[in-house]
């Protein structure tokens, strides 16, 4: 192979050039295979070094200033949380309020219904009522068996010549003056009342009644003393003596009746000839001709539903 001489090493870049040690001069030979790739040089190292360094403090500010940016971040949503905490427990105390204030209302509502369904219309019961029409026929009922006979015992007891008639008259007329008399002390109570508290202004009749009926235990002890007083005058002070207690009764019972919207009736009448069999039973003689009346019949209201029978004695 020959030999050329040594050109400009850029121009020959592509052989690997050699130096001959038996001559001073430079010479390549002619190769055909590509020229050898140098070594890194060590200015490249450095680079290399200097770039990765500057790589990793620029990746460790930036992973500061990421650390930086999640704490504040971590902060801010911490505080965003607390302030939705708060906010949802407020919302549950309003929310409970408000539950509660439609719980009221709701009790309310149906207390006011329940009244109007009530207020005359003597069909709709209140079970709360101690004083309803039902146990108020028992009452009466009650007073027939045990206090009319007592009285009606001691009338004849006092009095051997007194018939069985007229002890019963006694016994019916007073109570018919109490059924009467009491009407007129509850509607002149209701008249003092408006005048009293109410004034010039007009007040339904109900809501006055509710509010004798929450000092009725006043009123009944001021009537059994009134009616007292009228009976005294139409009656011997003996009979009153004797049916004390059947009086007092009787007084109770219609002051009940007759605060009730509609009122409760009595009825004290009883056709002569033809016997209504569902309002009156007999006393000691059945037939369908009457001879006297012995205890009123009750009804729930006039020409209502029977609440009680009367009692009549029969021809």
């Amino acid at each position: 192979m020959g030999r050329r001489k040594t050109y400009n090493v850029a121009e020959c870049s592509k052989y690997e050039r050699q130096i001959n040690p038996e001559e001073d001069m430079e010479y390549t030979y002619w190769c055909c295979f590509p020229r050898k790739k140098k070594k890194s040089a060590n200015c490249n190292n450095v680079t290399s070094t200097s770039i990765w360094r500057l790589f990793s403090e620029t990746s460790k500010g930036k992973a500061k200033d990421q650390g930086t940016d999640k704490q504040v971040h971590h902060e801010d949503t911490q505080v965003t949380i607390d302030s939705l905490k708060r906010e949802l427990e407020e919302c549950k105390k309003d929310l409970i309020q408000c539950r509660q204030e439609k719980n009221e209302l709701v009790l309310r509502l149906s207390e006011l219904m329940g009244k109007q369904l009530q207020e005359n219309n003597p069909q709709i019961t209140n079970l709360n009522d101690p004083n309803r029409p039902q146990k108020l026929a028992e009452m009466l009922g009650d007073i027939y068996d045990n206090e009319w006979l007592d009285a009606f015992t001691g009338l004849q007891s006092q009095d051997e010549k007194l018939d069985e008639q007229s002890a019963v008259d006694i016994l019916l007329n007073l109570l018919k003056v109490i059924y009467e008399e009491t009407l007129d002390q509850v509607c002149k109570l209701s008249s003092h009342i408006q005048e009293w508290f109410v004034g010039n202004q007009q007040c339904p009749h109900t809501r006055i009644l509710e509010f004798v009926v929450s000092i009725s235990s006043c009123v009944i002890q001021h009537l059994q003393g009134e009616i007292e007083k009228v009976l005294s005058a139409k009656s011997k002070d003996s009979i009153i003596s004797i049916c004390t207690n059947y009086i007092q009764r009787c007084v109770e019972i219609c002051f009940y009746m007759r605060i009730k919207s509609p009122e409760m009736y009595l009825q004290f009448d009883c056709a002569k000839n033809n016997i209504d069999k569902s309002s009156f039973k007999p006393y000691t003689k059945d037939g369908d001709i009457l001879d006297y009346v012995v205890w009123p019949a009750l009804f729930l209201f006039k020409e209502g539903p029977s609440m009680n029978r009367g009692v009549v004695q029969c021809k």
